[in-house]
C-alpha cells in the first residue's frame, strides 16, 4: 500500500492539518485501521491524532481517495470531531473490546453518555389473554366463515361438472348428426 499526499492545508483555527490522500493498493480496499497507521508512518503524526474522514475506492482500479484530518493533540480531536467519527477511527476506546459489549462501555468524546432506550428499559408486557368464552366465539366465527368458502367452492365444482356433461351430450349429438349425413 502506497500513500500519496495530494493537497495538505493548515487550519490552525481548529489545530489541525487536513490532507486529500491517494492510496494505491494491491487487493483488496485497505480499512481505516491499515489507512492510519500507514499514515503514522508517513507524517510524523500519532495514531490517535489521525481521522479518516471519508474514505472511497474507485471501481475497477486499485486506488482510493480520501480526506484526512491530523489534530495537534488527542484531547483538540476529541472536542472538535463528533461521536460517531471518533469510533470509526477507534479513538478513546479500550483496544481489544469488540462487538456490542465494547460499544455499550466506552464513552468516546466531550458528549453526555447515551440514554437508554425506553423500550429496553421497562420489562416487558405480558399479553392480556382473552377470557376462554371470546376465544371460543371467534373460533366459531372463523369456522362459519370457513364453512361458507367450502360451500361456495362446492357449487362452483357442481357447475363446472353439469356445464362438461352438457357439452360431452352435444359433441355426442354432433357426431351422430354427423354420422347419419355420411
Amino acid at each position: 500500500m502506497k500513500i500519496e499526499i495530494q493537497e495538505e492545508k493548515n487550519n490552525p483555527l481548529l489545530n489541525r492539518r487536513e490532507l486529500k490522500v491517494k492510496i494505491i493498493h494491491d487487493g483488496p480496499t485497505p480499512t481505516r485501521k491499515d489507512v492510519i497507521s500507514k499514515l503514522k508512518a508517513v507524517t510524523t503524526a500519532r495514531k490517535e491524532t489521525v481521522i479518516v474522514k471519508s474514505f472511497h475506492s474507485k471501481f475497477g482500479a486499485r486506488e482510493s481517495s480520501g480526506i484526512v484530518r491530523i489534530y495537534d493533540s488527542k484531547k483538540r480531536a476529541m472536542e472538535i470531531e463528533p461521536r460517531f467519527m471518533l469510533e470509526k477511527n477507534l479513538i478513546g476506546e479500550k483496544e481489544g473490546t469488540e462487538g456490542k459489549e465494547g460499544k455499550e462501555e466506552k464513552q468516546v468524546g466531550g458528549g453526555k453518555p447515551a440514554k437508554e432506550h425506553p423500550k429496553e428499559s421497562a420489562k416487558p408486557e405480558k399479553k392480556e389473554e382473552k377470557p376462554k368464552k371470546e376465544v371460543v366465539k371467534e373460533k366459531k366465527k372463523v369456522d362459519k366463515k370457513q364453512e361458507k368458502t367450502v360451500e361456495k367452492e362446492r357449487k362452483v365444482e357442481k357447475k363446472d361438472v353439469e356445464k362438461k356433461k352438457v357439452e360431452k351430450k352435444k359433441g355426442k349429438e354432433e357426431e351422430k348428426v354427423v354420422e347419419k349425413k355420411k
